[in-house]
């Protein structure tokens, strides 16, 4: 199930809990044996495991450097440091026999990824609104929540991270949410995620070596709205048969005039309470960005020099057409400003 009921009203819901995170093999990329690696690096493009640093620009200089962890984030590292070191004595009191964790090491990869889209029902017939999709005057994801002072995308931050939504202990955690931000491109919230390198390290080989790049949130809501007959449900004892019977497909009946309309869940009242690693996640668009961005470096060095290829070909002939070589050189270009970027 993607979603439980609360005891006291509304709901803990996750955007994928199916699927496990399957570590890359220990040697693999020691011996070239990684699936995109001989492909790479015959483009002569190899993903650089140390890119997971703090960037600043500066836009009157027009130049980047390269700086420390902010001191807010410190903070939070500090905290989540706490917390775990606070976990595990427990623990170990109540079971001498328990055996530790992977000693901590302050040490973290960071990682940039989309939590989750706005606007959009996920294959789990869950929705966020962004602002929203009829009602441009009830957001939910940009709603400022009174009750705990922050926005909602903002409850994301300070909390766990995690693998495979077990989120039950906080000694499970893998990593920490430092930041997020809203990206109204397109409708995602960015979060910027800290993960223990030493309490995990081939979750960490994983994700830099492209294996692992789903992610998949956790949010508390406090009650769904359904898309077809608009029924409040606080509780899974309320849901209508759309959302008991057709969520995350599409229904015909009496009340669409028996035109198909998508049964999905409009979730209110949402407090997110983690982010975990996936291997399938129910949004399909919630990546780890960095990795999306070298792909498509490669994907541009390929198609700069499949062009180069055609121009060399083209002049080889006796006629050239040298109008399509004036094109296919265009094209050129214009992938070597993308890889550039």
């Amino acid at each position: 199930m993607d979603t439980m009921s609360l005891p006291n009203g509304g709901f803990i819901k996750y955007s994928s809990v199916f699927g496990q995170v399957i570590p890359t093999p220990k040697c693999a990329c020691q011996k070239g044996a990684c699936g995109m690696m001989p492909i790479l690096k015959d483009y002569g493009f190899t993903p650089d495991p140390n890119l997971h640093y703090f960037i600043e620009a500066n836009k009157q200089l027009g130049v980047t450097t390269r700086k420390a962890i902010p001191e807010r984030y410190a903070n939070v590292l500090n905290g989540y440091k706490t917390a775990i070191g606070k976990a595990k004595a427990t623990k170990e009191a109540q079971n001498t026999q328990l055996k530790q964790i992977a000693p901590y090491n302050p040490e973290f990869a960071f990682y940039r990824v989309i939590g989750l889209h706005g606007d959009v029902p996920n294959n789990n017939g869950d929705l966020f609104r962004w602002g929203a999709l009829e009602d441009k005057e009830s957001p939910e994801l940009l709603r400022f929540d009174n009750k705990l002072g922050k926005y909602v995308y903002q409850t994301f931050i300070g909390k766990g991270n995690y693998k495979d939504h077990q989120n039950d202990q906080v000694i499970k955690a893998v990593g920490i949410l430092l930041d997020s931000v809203p990206n109204h491109k397109v409708k995602g919230v960015e979060l910027l995620i800290a993960v223990d390198k030493e309490k995990d390290p081939m979750l960490v080989r994983g994700i830099d070596q492209g294996y692992i790049c789903d992610v998949s949130m956790g949010a508390r809501v406090a009650y769904s709205i359904c898309s077809v007959c608009d029924n409040v449900a606080h509780n899974s004892y309320e849901y209508c048969i759309h959302i008991k019977n057709w969520k995350g497909a599409h229904y015909s009946g009496p009340e669409t005039n028996w035109m198909p309309k998508l049964a999905y869940e409009d979730n209110r009242g949402v407090e997110f309470i983690e982010e975990s690693w996936v291997t399938v996640g129910a949004d399909p668009s919630a990546k780890y960005l960095e990795k999306i961005a070298h792909l498509n470096h490669a994907k541009n060095k390929m198609l700069m020099d499949d062009y180069i290829h055609k121009i060399y070909a083209e002049l080889e002939k006796q006629e050239p057409n040298y109008h399509k070589m004036n094109n296919l050189l265009n094209f050129a270009i214009a992938q070597a400003v993308l890889i550039e970027k």
